[in-house]
């Protein structure tokens, strides 16, 4: 019964040392070379259906797919690193049919769940996007005859489409959450989102940082002081989450959502330092610093970022939550324009004590993401890890790199006809030759006590810990359940078109999806696109141990089903009336349902 013990004592021990980071949170170096090796895991564990260009929705919402391609894009930009530029480009690329994230603005869509916020994620990750690469810059620009939109008009675009539904008649006011005024719910047909608004004055504020145009700068002030006026944004910078706006005389609390969410007050402090480094108009930094100490009282415990909806039960938010990002995102925007030195030392704080708290869940090759047990019923892969750990990893090392440094994004100039260099991510996560990594010179080591009272018992340690790395780096078997490993090596060969990884397990697809899409885009653009073939000289990622397997290939012409547009069109345009006969379309490769989640309900969207 010792000696059992014993073991188990010398087995928590090693999985805490495999656990230890030495890193320096004061460091832009040290920063950056983390950042390079979690960024490693984000295409890694990209799961797709073929042809999509985003995350299986079961796993990550559509929305959150936005925030994922936007972190490369922050990263990207923080860094310079071109790793995974033709790799991101390769899927956005998919995402912009019709030079949007709405194919053209398809009121299909608009029936089937995109709503303003939603667009909005997608637009603000592709705007770090436009300020890289210039407003010229272009989506995927190393095929010049088969190239996409400019980032920027993809933006303005977004922007021109929300605006459609400002509405002064109920309210006075206020961009609608949802984009489909026929709904049958009421909350999706009139509710008034802060969220939306908000995202909205960012993206205004940043447009007009970019083309100088006075209408975006109006349109900031017009949305933002409505969201004043109607009591969305109080005095003291509670932040609610918005209206429902289904009677014109009647606007007041008792119509009011009042939960307060701290992705709301994220994105007002973008767009007002945006705002104040644009315009130098004092209003601006003086509302920021006011929402800052909102932060601080209302979304911070224990020194860590935290939503007080999601921490108040088990269960209550998704984890990570995902609320969170925005504002994280949002700190490094106000540190980098404020004079108040009191306000900086304050964001540093506060993200390097966040940033600490979360990074206890990375090993020494910044692989981030968890197994929950018992593992819930959606929003994980089939064996209980959680993809969206590793997001919010990236969210808090892109900050951290941009507060430890000068806060300037390093811009590029694309070259047409030269992208990244997509075989650049073929070689997977490289993993470390020691177990006990140095990230930094002025080392700040995250704080893990780890008792070892006996010799026999740090012999244990030191053979647990050699067992353990020889086991990490044995094979990809090692990374997936048996259950999901047999499942992919039994898989069917993979669609016309797919690529091939160097190790002979199956890439990323460029298949019939994808030229179908390119096709249909090229009625819009007038572009001409080339056959994608099988003998595509560029490989793609590695592969996945859940993404584009044999699982993915029954669901090829998922997505968005163009070819089926006509007849949606003349049976009234609603996917779901068509599920029966277009199964393909709404199920994933578990059988779950994509068009079931309920959007009115905060807690199943986010």
């Amino acid at each position: 019964m010792k000696v059992a013990s014993i073991v188990a004592t010398a087995t928590l021990a090693c999985q805490l040392v495999l656990a230890q980071q030495s890193f320096d949170l004061k460091s832009k170096d040290a920063t950056l070379a983390a950042a390079k090796k979690a960024m490693q895991w984000m295409p890694y564990y990209f799961s797709g259906a073929s042809g999509t260009g985003y995350w299986d929705e079961s796993i990550v919402h559509w929305h959150e797919s936005g925030q994922y391609f936007g972190l490369f894009y922050d990263y990207r930009a923080v860094s310079g690193d071109s790793t995974y530029d033709a790799w991101v480009e390769e899927r956005m690329i998919l995402n912009t049919v019709g030079g949007d994230f709405m194919d053209g603005n398809n009121p299909i869509l608009a029936r089937s769940g995109r709503w303003n916020d939603d667009i909005a994620w997608w637009a603000l990750g592709t705007m770090t996007a436009a300020e890289v690469w210039g407003p010229q810059g272009i989506v995927m620009p190393s095929v010049p005859e088969n190239g996409g939109a400019k980032y920027l008009s993809i933006v303005q675009m977004t922007w021109d489409e929300m605006m459609e539904d400002w509405d002064t008649t109920i309210c006075k006011g206020g961009l609608y959450w949802s984009r489909d005024r026929n709904s049958a719910k009421i909350n999706q047909r009139y509710y008034k989102s802060t969220i939306a608004n908000a995202q909205h004055v960012h993206m205004s504020a940043r447009l007009y940082a970019m083309t100088g145009e006075a209408k975006y700068l109006q349109t900031a002030d017009m949305v933002y002081s409505w969201l004043k006026s109607s009591g969305l944004i109080t005095a003291d910078f509670s932040m609610y989450d918005g209206y429902l706006a289904d009677d014109p005389n009647s606007c007041g609390v008792e119509k009011r959502d009042s939960n307060e969410w701290s992705y709301q007050l994220g994105e007002i402090i973008s767009a007002l330092s945006f705002l104040y480094k644009k315009t130098q108009d004092p209003k601006y930094i003086t509302d920021a610093h006011v929402a800052f100490a909102k932060v601080q009282s209302h979304f911070v415990q224990n020194g860590v970022i935290a939503d007080p909806v999601c921490t108040a039960s088990a269960g209550a938010c998704k984890s990570p939550a995902a609320y969170s990002w925005a504002l994280i995102q949002s700190l490094p925007d106000l540190h980098a324009v404020t004079p108040d030195a009191e306000v900086k030392t304050s964001i540093e704080t506060i993200l390097r004590t966040s940033a600490a708290a979360n990074f206890q869940g990375c090993n020494q090759d910044w692989n981030c993401i968890r197994t929950l047990s018992p593992v819930p019923e959606k929003y994980t892969f089939p064996n209980g890890t959680n993809p969206r750990d590793q997001f919010e990893t990236m969210f808090f090392l892109n900050a951290l790199a941009r507060i430890n440094g000068d806060s300037k994004i390093i811009t590029q100039t694309q070259k047409i006809g030269t992208g990244g260099d997509s075989t650049a991510s073929t070689a997977g996560p490289q993993k470390s030759e020691s177990s006990t990594e140095s990230l930094g010179s002025n080392k700040l080591l995250i704080p893990i006590s780890i008792g070892v009272g006996a010799l026999a018992v740090a012999c244990l340690v030191v053979f647990c810990c050699i067992q353990s790395r020889k086991k990490k780096n044995n094979s990809l078997k090692e990374q997936v359940s048996q259950e999901i490993y047999h499942e992919y090596q039994n898989a069917a060969p993979a669609p016309r078109g797919a690529m091939q990884s160097p190790g002979g397990k199956r890439g990323y697809a460029m298949d019939e999806m994808y030229e179908s899409r390119a096709r249909h885009r090229d009625v819009v653009s007038g572009h001409r696109s080339p056959s994608v073939s099988s003998d595509r000289s560029r490989n793609g990622p590695p592969a996945s141990p859940y993404g584009n397997g044999s699982q993915y290939a029954q669901q090829q012409q998922r997505g968005y089903p163009q070819q089926q547009q006509q007849v949606y069109v003349s049976q009234g345009g609603y996917p779901q009336q068509q599920q029966q006969q277009y199964g393909n379309y709404p199920q994933n490769a578990y059988g779950q349902n994509y068009q079931h989640q309920e959007r009115g309900v905060r807690n199943e969207r986010y």
